[in-house]
């Protein structure tokens, strides 16, 4: 594995640790009537064994449960903390957890009647996203049912134009920044800071493309545009102001940093901005003939 790849890893390891320290029932209730929606929605009603890829807080096993009681559900992280709190909130006795990586995942072929995965592939390269949906292809029987939720782009064109440019000027700073790091904790950490580490861009045609390529057959495929909360955006920005305030850098970049916050109230005044952007494949795996 890449170095620069494991590094990212163990950064995202403790990502996922510490927004599981954040994590309260009260939160997992507020959002499971939307999971369970969304399963509705895509008619993903799943029975027998069912693997949750990217477990995280165990809420998606949670609606699935809500919607059938009689699942076997195998949830897969790689944060232990993050495990250790579904396995609080999911049912003992039909839920097995398990601490892995998605690339190495230890089961065994055609072991799962139904496969999900949330927000968890464009954390990976292509080069490994095909490899991921290969073993999880391997591991689903014969009609057994994947659903693959993912951040989309607005415009492929405009996002690739972009991610090529950014790579072009970010090399030359990150250059730059380069050389004058000496310390590997240091070094690392410019992994999860600079752009042209960032493997987030997910293209939804490049995703359609892999799942063919695995002899999936895409059953539905959905790009949802989702509402953007002004009330909520304001809020964040009070926070980041009181942030900024609390922080002990010098007053002039205080000063310059609120201004550019104090700025971003007044174009909220004036304009609407849009809301995230997920996609949403729903996919069979064919039965041999």
């Amino acid at each position: 594995m890449n170095r620069v790849y494991f590094a990212k890893k163990l950064l995202e390891i403790s990502e996922v640790k510490n927004k599981t320290r954040k994590s309260t029932i009260k939160k997992v209730k507020e959002k499971l009537k939307e999971r369970i929606n969304k399963f509705r929605r895509y008619r993903f009603y799943v029975n027998g064994r069912v693997l949750d890829v990217g477990t995280g807080s165990g809420i998606d096993l949670l609606a699935l449960f809500s919607i059938n009681p009689e699942i076997e559900a195998v949830g897969v992280d790689i944060s232990k903390k993050a495990l250790k709190f579904a396995r609080d909130i999911l049912p003992k006795d039909r839920t097995h957890l398990v601490q892995a990586d998605v690339i190495y995942l230890p089961f065994i072929k055609e072991t799962f009647d139904a496969v999900n995965i949330s927000y968890m592939l464009h954390h990976h390269p292509p080069k490994l996203l095909r490899r991921i949906i290969g073993n999880l292809t391997a591991i689903l029987r014969q009609n057994g049912v994947m659903l693959i939720s993912e951040p989309s782009v607005k415009s492929e064109a405009d996002a690739l134009r972009q991610e090529i440019y950014t790579l072009k000027y970010d090399l030359k700073n990150y250059l730059e920044i380069r050389r004058k790091v000496s310390s590997t904790d240091t070094q690392f950490h410019l992994y999860s800071l600079v752009s042209i580490f960032d493997c987030n861009t997910m293209y939804p045609s490049l995703l359609k493309q892999i799942l063919i390529e695995n002899d999936l057959k895409i059953e539905h495929f959905e790009i949802i545009t989702e509402k953007f909360d002004r009330k909520e955006a304001k809020k964040l920005i009070a926070t980041i102001k009181t942030q900024i305030k609390r922080s002990d850098i010098p007053n002039y970049e205080k000063a310059y940093l609120l201004d550019k916050s104090n700025a971003l109230y007044e174009k909220l005044k004036l304009i609407d901005p849009a809301g995230d952007r997920s996609m949403v494949f729903k996919v069979k795996k064919k039965a041999r003939n």
